[in-house]
């Protein structure tokens, strides 16, 4: 027979089943997690972000309303007068992704803060371009801005706010932006066109992104302290008291087998091999995908090109199918080198 010999060894920690703050934090979220700020700048956060959702859909909304006088101001087609809301749409869904990669490496906040001034400025200077070509540039230009707060605004909630009610919270509310910005488009610019120059629907938008881009200097924190919230937010729910109990005493004992006289060969210590550990990978320094940032978004350019112009020119033009199914083959391509990337990344080389 086996011999079972059991070795008490000191446990490096003791979990008790009776440790807790005394008291209710004065911030917390209604369930014992704090908040990283007070309410107040929680509020204002998640304020300044819900605004800058808001006014990425007003700039749609509040463009189609006015369409007819731009289009007689600037002597545009009724045609080509869709591509004023297009060229936004455009750059804003084909470089959400990249926005998001470079949001990762620089800085969410930053990339906020930056992507609201730029807003800020090109919205001030579209109004005044001279001609069709050039206002259409700068409305693409306007997209391209918008597109930065998206991913940022994401990532700036799940990292400041730990899992909670305030996190519910601090999401639904920036859900409720962009619908709220289809609505107040179609009032403010009918309001503003109804009494006033359709030049001022672009001064307002270009306001509020100021507003929003210095709300985001004043309430968004840091990345320093971003990166120190995301450290310290709980990743999994706490162990019960009878969970701790069986862990601290699994910790404690550790059962070692003697096997039997002349089962085994000398030098057996009743313990399994270790399997030998896979060679580290040395860490790399975070950098944008370059070749995937430009598969995806020539081949989302391309595809929502030809998506637009087939409305004008005719869905039988030749040119159209073919960038349509070019654009296609090439978000494929992008398909199977973000694959490559993640098997030469895995650690054994195999399939993800």
């Amino acid at each position: 027979m086996a011999v079972r010999t059991t070795e008490r060894r000191p446990s490096s920690h003791r979990t008790s089943s009776n440790t807790s703050e005394k008291g209710e934090d004065d911030h917390g979220d209604g369930q014992g997690l704090k908040l990283p700020m007070s309410k107040a700048k929680c509020i204002a956060l998640v304020a300044t972000v819900t605004g800058a959702a808001f006014l990425n859909t007003l700039s749609i909304q509040s463009v189609v309303i006015i369409l007819p006088t731009i289009g007689n101001e600037l002597s545009v087609p009724e045609c080509r007068q869709q591509w004023i809301v297009s060229s936004y749409s455009l750059t804003f869904g084909c470089f959400l992704l990249f926005w998001g990669r470079v949001a990762d490496i620089y800085g969410m906040r930053l990339i906020f803060i930056l992507g609201s001034v730029w807003v800020t400025i090109v919205t001030a200077a579209n109004p005044f371009m001279p001609h069709e070509v050039a206002f259409d540039l700068f409305r693409g230009l306007h997209g391209l801005g918008a597109a930065a707060n998206v991913p940022t605004a994401i990532g700036i909630l799940g990292v400041t706010f730990p899992p909670g009610k305030a996190k519910n919270y601090a999401f639904s509310t920036y859900a409720v932006g962009a619908p709220l910005g289809n609505v107040f488009g179609n009032i403010v610019s009918g309001l503003i066109a109804e009494y006033s120059s359709w030049k001022w629907v672009f001064g307002a938008s270009a306001i509020m992104a100021g507003a929003i881009a210095v709300a985001g200097i004043v309430f968004i924190p840091p990345r320093s302290k971003m990166e120190a919230f995301e450290t310290a937010a709980p990743r999994t729910a706490a162990p019960s008291p009878a969970t701790a109990t069986t862990t601290s005493q699994m910790d404690d004992d550790v059962a070692v087998t003697t096997p039997p006289a002349g089962g085994h060969g000398g030098g057996y210590d009743g313990l399994e091999p270790r399997r030998s550990p896979l060679p580290a990978i040395p860490p790399q320094p975070p950098s944008v995908d370059w070749i995937g940032a430009v598969l995806i978004t020539t081949s989302l350019t391309a595809l929502m090109f030809a998506l637009t112009e087939g409305n004008v020119v005719g869905w039988d033009t030749p040119w159209i199918p073919v960038i349509i199914v070019g654009s296609l083959l090439v978000i494929v391509a992008f398909v199977f080198w973000q694959r490559r990337l993640e098997r030469l990344n895995r650690p054994d080389g195999g399939p993800p």
